[in-house]
């Protein structure tokens, strides 16, 4: 998959047939995540460093190292902007991006998981070949409402584990207190 595939299906595709107000899930995959205007970092050429500060109104002088142009960058915070992001805000439509490496909250990485190993399993024929082709449009076909409800269901119980172990409570006793407490409010 290529950003330019993806964006096309995105844009032909997927958004003309959604609902309005949906929101769309996606994982950091490459081809996801084309930034709008690249914010440079130390693999960025110098030159693409100093554009990028004046189009943003930052001061640095000509004889700046790379290292002191990315200090004076740093200075400021600029938010990634992605390309399917403004194509989907454009249509009405909201992105919602999943963690890095958090597939597991991703119902479509199980049915994924589904299809390839079926089709692994049932694929004789040589890779690219109209056959495989016709083997993943026969398991794409096999995926019901019922498996995705069983997916969601599965994301959604990995969700609630996650933000479980992430937020601890916080007790505070009001009925037991220590001498240095009763002071404080005797004052």
């Amino acid at each position: 998959m290529t950003a330019e595939m993806f964006e096309t299906w995105f844009d032909k595709q997927l958004l003309p047939n959604l609902p309005p107000n949906s929101a769309i899930v996606l994982d950091n995959a490459s081809y996801h995540s084309v930034q709008l205007k690249k914010i440079p970092n130390t693999s960025s050429k110098k030159e693409e460093i100093q554009n990028f500060r004046t189009e943003h109104d930052l001061y640095f002088e000509e004889n700046y190292t790379k290292t002191q142009l990315l200090e004076v960058l740093h200075t400021r915070k600029f938010e990634k902007q992605y390309k399917i992001d403004a194509m989907a805000r454009d249509r009405g439509f909201r992105v919602i991006r999943l963690p890095p490496y958090h597939c597991i909250f991703n119902p479509i990485e199980l049915i994924w998981s589904q299809m390839k190993n079926n089709i692994r399993r049932n694929n004789t024929a040589p890779k690219f070949s109209s056959a495989t082709i016709d083997i993943i449009r026969e398991e794409a076909s096999k995926i019901t409402a019922e498996m995705w409800a069983n997916c969601v269901r599965h994301s959604t119980k990995e969700e609630d584990q996650y933000r479980a172990r992430l937020i601890t409570p916080l007790i505070i006793n009001l009925e037991e207190s220590s001498d240095d407490d009763s002071d404080y409010f005797d004052q």
